[in-house]
């Protein structure tokens, strides 16, 4: 003989009842109806649902147009539905653990990267900063279940450990001697602008593509980041403002050099806006196709990684490789954390996880040049030599600085400025004057 028992879990005039059953004990049955009336009454108790965790998922991403999601944090968002439902799309989300997000995230380290080759698509391990991407949006998806009862709690939290402070993979960056070569090799190519304002401005590629030349400045040394160019899903690519009042809408101080670049980027636009006559797309880009419109994000990287190919010195690297190049070299040469971070429209956070393993670097830099003051002729003559190299290096560096350095520019210029720091050595001796 089994037991059962009904239990009223309706609300006002609404009745719902709960049935369970299959209980060896008339005592079994009721102690479990009695828990189950107690969560009722605290208001912890969750009603049975047969919902899966790929309904919900699909739920919460309909139910998103109220939470002004930019296009980009929309594709992060499907992309996190789409590798969460290729494993636990069927699992009832009452019935979801802890365990089953521990070993999602194992799998998506181990081979959860889609790999689409000639010969078909292909499995291969994901990188842990992906992984953390998709671990915050599936622990977002599952809080409206949690506010709205049909789950206790939130079994994705605490089951992936973000990478932080350095511990995650260093993307590809390049040396000074690298970034030389790279820029001397593009000389006359039609994107050597764009590429050479990447390396030297540290902006996103999304940001390149949207800048406008009203915000540009090359008299004051300037340029105001306002907008991106972006995908935004099945809408296809369009402009989009950057949030006002975050870290990401900048100004960004360029050195001569760079707005040399530049100055021969709007000479190059203006040649071929007279050429295409009537038939040119005028939206005031400073990096458009040669007809005006705006360029394919995915096209310039591809032109990105052929111009590569062709500089046998030169280690491969994706376009978002410019920005991290930037940033290393200004902090291996000793900028402040804070001014890297505001360049780069980051937090310093941020910055410093990103970075981290460029610090003990700077810090090695740091040592050698205390060397270089308390020398006083009998230390080591390693020691001697490096900190003479040093000095020496910051004497060619002042008196290039001096040669240009307009009247009034104080020292605190000098740091928010690329001039005088390791941005001005991004371009080769005699860029100026090379045509493109």
């Amino acid at each position: 003989m089994k037991w059962a028992f009904v239990l009223d879990i309706g609300s006002g005039s609404k009745r719902e009842q709960m049935h369970r059953s299959g209980f060896a004990t008339e005592k079994e049955a009721a102690a479990r109806r009695a828990a189950a009336l107690a969560q009722l009454n605290d208001g912890t108790f969750v009603a049975p649902s047969k919902v899966t965790f790929g309904d919900h998922l699909d739920r919460w991403l309909e139910n998103s147009v109220t939470q002004g999601w930019s296009p980009n944090t929309r594709r992060i968002r499907e992309t996190a539905v789409m590798h969460a439902k290729r494993r636990l799309a069927d699992v009832p989300l009452q019935a979801l653990e802890r365990e089953h997000f521990r070993r999602f995230f194992a799998w998506l380290l181990r081979e959860g990267k889609i790999i689409r080759t000639s010969h078909g698509v292909v499995s291969g391990p994901m990188k842990p900063r992906s992984v953390a991407s998709i671990y915050g949006s599936l622990r977002l998806a599952l809080s409206p279940a949690v506010e709205d009862r049909l789950i206790r709690f939130n079994p994705v939290i605490g089951t992936f450990k973000t990478p932080k402070d350095g511990g995650g993979e260093e993307m590809q960056t390049w040396t000074l001697e690298e970034l030389r070569a790279f820029l001397h090799a593009i000389a006359g190519r039609r994107d050597a602008g764009l590429f050479a304002t990447a390396l030297a401005t540290g902006m996103r590629r999304g940001e390149l593509l949207g800048l406008r030349w009203r915000d540009v400045d090359l008299v004051g040394g300037r340029i105001n980041v306002r907008r991106q160019w972006t995908m935004a899903g099945d809408k296809g690519w369009r402009f989009q403002a950057l949030k006002t009042g975050t870290k990401a809408m900048r100004t960004i101080e360029i050195d001569r050099f760079t707005a040399a670049i530049l100055e021969r980027q709007r000479e190059l636009v203006t040649r071929e806006r007279v050429a295409w006559g009537g038939a040119y797309t005028n939206k005031d880009l400073v990096f458009p196709y040669a007809d005006g419109r705006p360029q394919d994000g995915s096209q310039v990287t591809r032109r990105f990684k052929y111009a590569i190919s062709q500089c046998p010195d030169v280690p491969m690297m994706v376009f978002h490789g410019c920005r991290h190049t930037h940033a290393t070299l200004l902090l291996e040469d000793g900028v402040s954390l804070k001014v890297v971070a505001q360049r780069l429209g980051d937090h310093e956070n941020t910055v410093l996880r990103n970075y981290g393993h460029v610090l003990p670097r700077g810090a090695a830099i740091a040592a050698s040049r205390v060397a270089a003051w308390l020398d006083d002729g009998e230390a080591d003559r390693s020691v001697s030599d490096e900190a003479g190299r040093l000095r020496a290096e910051v004497d060619a560096l002042r008196a290039r600085l001096a040669a240009y350095e307009p009247a009034g520019h104080t020292a605190e210029h000098r740091e928010q400025s690329v001039s005088g720091g390791a941005a001005e050595a991004l371009v080769p001796a005699g860029t100026p004057d090379d045509s493109y």
